[in-house]
């Protein structure tokens, strides 16, 4: 597993590509029953933009489309849990593998107590290798 990235949007749509900032302050992010097992101090506020730049930007260190950190949690927040190993998005299979007695990951996400009608998209990115040889599929590596 790559990556889980949440996208947050009011209820009402007015544009498709606006995503909000549900005023997030903590995240604590468990992995097969381990704590803390990505972020030692969970993730917080301040690095929201950072993680999203990381998994999301260029090789320059910008973020794409010049988005400012004003810009990210004002209309384009992501909320990026990065679970590669090795920062660099040309390597395969550096993400985590989610295997043994207790698979899965949780997030606790912990906010100011302010509330709002806001839907959250949850995607979570993996990656592999296809091997393909003579138009003949050889394999498929995680």
């Amino acid at each position: 597993m790559r990556a889980v990235v949440l996208l947050f949007r009011k209820r009402t749509i007015t544009d498709s590509e606006e995503y909000v900032f549900p005023s997030i302050e903590k995240v604590k992010v468990t992995i097969e029953g381990k704590p803390n097992a990505v972020y030692s101090q969970g993730l917080t506020y301040e690095n929201f933009y950072d993680e999203a730049k990381r998994l999301f930007g260029m090789a320059n260190n910008a973020c794409n489309d010049n988005i400012s950190v004003r810009k990210f949690y004002k209309e384009k927040f992501a909320l990026v849990i990065d679970l590669r190993a090795v920062d660099d998005s040309h390597i395969v299979g550096s993400g985590k593998k989610i295997l043994g007695d207790n698979p899965g990951i949780l997030l606790e996400i912990e906010t100011d107590g302010s509330s709002e009608d806001i839907l959250c998209n949850i995607f979570v990115l993996s990656d592999g290798l296809i091997n393909i040889s003579e138009k003949t599929l050889q394999g498929i590596s995680y």
